[in-house]
């Protein structure tokens, strides 16, 4: 059985999202590859800073010290973590590792809190009673930057779960009874309140959740910006960047009709004697030349401003000012009619034989011209209509009449002069020339 024109659609639709999820997947990676080495550089640093605070506070020489864990275990984490910023600096990151690294963070770092009663020679509770808990909230802070709310959960919940063993190890190694209702008793003893141990774990739990949500929620948003960034990518293909700006960019729906009045620079390039010479000969070589040629000169129209409209053929339409409101049009479009001269001659130098045969032929008008949305509700379009289209049209025409590769009317060159365009080249102006459907006489000159 053959299959039908909604089967191929939506199979076609099917490897499109999947080519879109691959590339947000990519994406994402990106983010979250920099947020681990961002991570593991700001982790380094804090146990560098307590291993530091920790031989600057012990009350014993180091040799007196019965069993200090903190050296070793600094120094195993600061291997442990340049290991890590190298597996993501690679991109070789598995969840599988990561897991494992936030549970040596966190015990790294509760090791750490344990170790200040040995150093300062105090009861165990000691180390509950000081400022520590502070660099919990920093480990736990700082998973948020990975854009996984999984990550922050993890991380919480080993903390929680690690200051409550402090706690417990507090409780049973210390003789006689450590708990007390009294706030001074507690402030001046070693005993501790034991709701206030409650406290921080149920603080550490609270928090872990709130960063968890608003992360989730900051995640809703990442995914609707790179969705949003992959899209006006996709669009810049088919659109120029400032229409697929525009488009990705409008807070309601088109409508077919709006547009508006601009002042704006038209530009028309087509290839002399592509048809006759090209185009039915070899339709591989023509495919070839339109696509070199268009590699060639969009580039110079976009360097200068200039906006695609739409390809016609071995043609292209153009606009400056029309789509981003520019108030040097004219003269840019000058320039890219100056700059695609000189890449045409030195592409025909480049291909010798094979395009020498071929002419270029361009033509600008400036004026008020109507740019906005045609078409119907399933197929809009923008472009840009309007007297001014037409002249600039008429004149690429016209240059064939001339002999000319370039012209455009004296009122645009002279607006675009005002606009400050310069030139070393010298022009020649054409008075009075009688265009085909144009009542008028014009003024002309060449661009060459």
């Amino acid at each position: 059985m053959w299959p039908t024109k909604k089967t191929k659609i939506d199979t076609q639709l099917a490897v499109d999202n999947d080519n879109v999820d691959k590339r947000f997947t990519q994406v994402v990676s990106f983010y979250e590859q920099n947020s681990e080495i961002l991570i593991g550089w700001v982790q380094l640093l804090v146990m560098l800073f307590m291993g530091i605070l920790h031989i600057f506070t012990s009350e014993l020489p180091l040799e007196d010290v019965p069993f200090d864990p903190v050296p070793w275990a600094i120094s195993f984490y600061v291997v442990f973590t340049i290991f890590r910023l190298l597996k993501a600096y690679n991109g070789n990151l598995s969840p599988a590792f990561i897991s494992l690294s936030i549970i040596i963070d966190i015990s790294v770092l509760m090791l750490t809190i344990w170790s200040t009663h040995i150093v300062l020679k105090q009861e165990p509770t000691f180390y509950l009673k000081g400022d520590n808990v502070i660099f919990v909230f920093i480990f736990i802070a700082l998973r948020a930057l990975c854009f996984q709310s999984r990550w922050v959960l993890m991380a919480g919940i080993t903390a929680a779960i690690g200051w409550a063993v402090l706690v417990l190890y507090a409780l049973y190694v210390t003789e006689g009874s450590l708990l007390t209702i009294d706030y001074v008793e507690y402030a001046y003893s070693e005993k501790i309140v034991l709701s206030f141990e409650i406290n921080k774990i149920i603080l550490i739990i609270l928090i872990t959740l709130i960063l968890s949500l608003a992360l989730k929620r900051s995640r809703l948003l990442l995914v609707q910006s790179i969705q949003r960034q992959i899209a006006t990518s996709d669009l810049s293909r088919f659109f120029s960047p400032q229409v697929a700006k525009k488009i990705t960019s409008r807070k309601k729906a088109f409508q077919p009709g709006e547009g508006q009045v601009v002042e704006a620079a038209i530009l028309f390039i087509d290839l002399r004697n592509f048809s006759k010479h090209i185009h039915l000969a070899d339709p591989n070589k023509a495919m070839a030349v339109v696509g070199e040629y268009q590699k060639r000169f969009v580039p110079i129209i976009q360097k200068h401003n200039g906006c695609i409209d739409k390809f016609l053929g071995d043609g292209i339409l153009a606009s400056f000012g029309a789509v981003q409101t520019n108030e040097t049009f004219a003269a840019d479009a000058l320039r890219a009619m100056n700059d695609i001269l000189d890449t045409f001659e030195k592409w025909q130098e480049e291909q010798g034989h094979d395009i020498e045969i071929l002419k270029i032929s361009m033509a600008m008008a400036v004026g008020p011209v109507v740019f906005g949305v045609t078409g119907v509700d399933n197929r809009l379009e923008y472009t840009i209509i309007g007297d001014t289209v037409n002249v600039a049209a008429k004149l690429e025409k016209y240059t064939r009449i001339e002999k000319v590769p370039a012209l455009t009317t004296a009122g645009s060159y002279k607006q675009a002069v005002v606009q400050g365009f310069t030139s070393d080249k010298t022009f020649k102006t054409l008075s009075k020339r009688k265009i085909s459907a144009i009542d008028e006489t014009i003024d002309l000159v060449v661009i060459e």
